[in-house]
C-alpha cells in the first residue's frame, strides 16, 4: 500500500556511515519528520553494524534489498561503482516494499541548507527529476572540469534523485536495474561512467513525465558554482537570490579542511570566500557526527584474492559475469 510520506534516502559503504549521519542531521534541521535510509554496501546482515543501535535513522543492508546476481555484482565492481549500481535497487525497495509515495536520494556527501519543498512539489506531476551538471558553459579558463570532461561524466549528476511511486516510474528504475548490473564501470575508455551515462536514456524513457531541476539552490558543488552566484546572508546560504537547499561537498577530504574539493582549484576558498563559510558549516555537521568504524571493502575479492580493475573488466569482457548472471 502506497503511503503519502516522502522519503529520503542514500547508498555508502560503511566508512560513509559519519558523512550519512552528518547529512542526516542536516535534514532534520529543515525536515524534522523526515524518513532517511542508507544502504550498506559492504554489510551482508544489519546485525554486523553494530552503530545501527545509535544511529537516528534506518540502516538497510544487503540482504533486505532484492538484487539479482548481487553475488556476481560484489566481484566485480569496487565500491564507487556498487553504491552507483544499486541507487535504483534501493529506490526501488522504498517505493514498492516500503510503500513510499515520493523517494529523494541525495549522496552522502552533502549537507542540507533548505527545505526540499520544490523538488517535492515537482513530483506530484513528475516521475522523475535529476539535476543537470551545468546549465551554462564552464569558463574557458584552462581548468578541469571543462565543458568536455563533464559531457563524458553524464549530462545528469547522479548525486540527487527524485522519484515518485507510478508504474513509469518503477519501469524505468527496472530498466536501470537491469543495466546496471553489468553497465556500471567507471570506463570512461567503455563509455561507461556508473549510473550517470544511463540517467539521459532514463530522463528521455521518462518523456513527459521527467522533469530537470534546474533551481539554483539544488546539487550545488564544483561543477556548477561557475553559474550560481553565491552569498550567505543572517547564517543563509542563497544561490542567485535563492534558498540554497543542499551542497554535494564531491572531492571534499577532512585531511585538508580548506580545500573545497579535490578535483580542481577553479573555486577555492581565496576566490570565493563564502565557501570557507560552508565548509566550517559541514566540519561542524562532521564533528557532531558519531563515529563510524571504517573497514576495508568487503568486495572485488574472490578466493581470497583482490580482483585488480584490469582483472574485474578483463572477465567483464570475456562475458564471464553476464553468462552468471543469466
Amino acid at each position: 500500500m502506497t503511503v503519502d510520506k516522502t522519503v529520503y534516502c542514500t547508498v555508502i559503504s560503511r566508512s560513509y556511515l559519519r558523512r550519512a549521519a552528518a547529512f542526516y542531521a542536516s535534514l532534520r534541521r529543515f525536515h524534522p519528520d523526515a524518513e532517511f535510509h542508507a544502504l550498506v554496501v559492504d554489510v551482508r546482515k544489519t546485525d554486523d553494524i553494530p552503530e545501527r543501535a545509535y544511529l537516528p535513522f534506518t540502516i538497510v543492508s544487503i540482504d533486505e534489498v532484492p538484487v539479482h546476481a548481487i553475488e556476481v555484482m560484489r566481484l566485480y565492481y569496487d565500491a564507487m561503482e556498487l553504491i552507483c549500481a544499486l541507487k535504483p535497487s534501493l529506490i526501488r525497495h522504498l517505493l514498492v516494499d516500503g510503500g513510499a509515495r515520493k523517494v529523494i536520494y541525495v549522496d552522502a556527501d552533502a549537507f542540507v541548507a533548505g527545505r526540499f519543498d520544490v523538488a517535492e512539489d515537482l513530483l506530484d506531476r513528475y516521475d522523475l527529476l535529476l539535476t543537470p551538471h551545468t546549465t551554462k558553459p564552464l569558463p574557458l579558463d584552462g581548468k578541469l572540469p571543462d565543458d568536455l570532461e563533464i559531457a563524458d561524466y553524464g549530462v545528469y549528476n547522479g548525486g540527487f534523485w527524485g522519484v515518485r511511486n507510478s508504474p513509469r516510474a518503477l519501469e524505468i528504475m527496472n530498466w536501470l536495474i537491469a543495466r546496471l548490473r553489468v553497465k556500471g564501470f567507471a570506463w570512461p575508455e567503455r563509455h561507461m561512467f556508473c549510473d550517470q551515462k544511463l540517467l539521459p536514456l532514463a530522463a528521455q524513457f521518462a518523456g513527459d513525465g521527467f522533469h530537470a531541476l534546474t533551481h539554483p539552490g539544488y546539487n550545488l558543488a564544483y561543477w556548477n558554482l561557475h553559474e550560481r552566484d553565491l552569498v550567505c546572508e543572517d547564517g543563509r546560504f542563497l544561490a542567485n537570490g535563492e534558498p540554497a537547499v543542499f551542497f554535494h561537498l564531491s572531492g571534499y577530504d577532512e585531511k585538508a579542511p580548506e580545500v573545497f574539493t579535490k578535483h580542481t582549484d577553479r573555486f577555492t576558498v581565496e576566490n570565493r570566500p563564502v565557501l570557507r563559510e560552508v565548509l566550517a558549516h559541514y566540519r561542524g555537521l562532521l564533528a557532531e557526527a558519531p563515529a563510524a568504524e571504517a573497514t576495508d571493502y568487503g568486495y572485488a575479492v574472490h578466493n581470497g584474492v583482490r580482483l585488480t580493475p584490469a582483472m574485474r573488466r578483463h572477465f567483464f569482457v570475456q562475458n564471464n559475469f553476464e553468462r552468471r548472471l543469466a
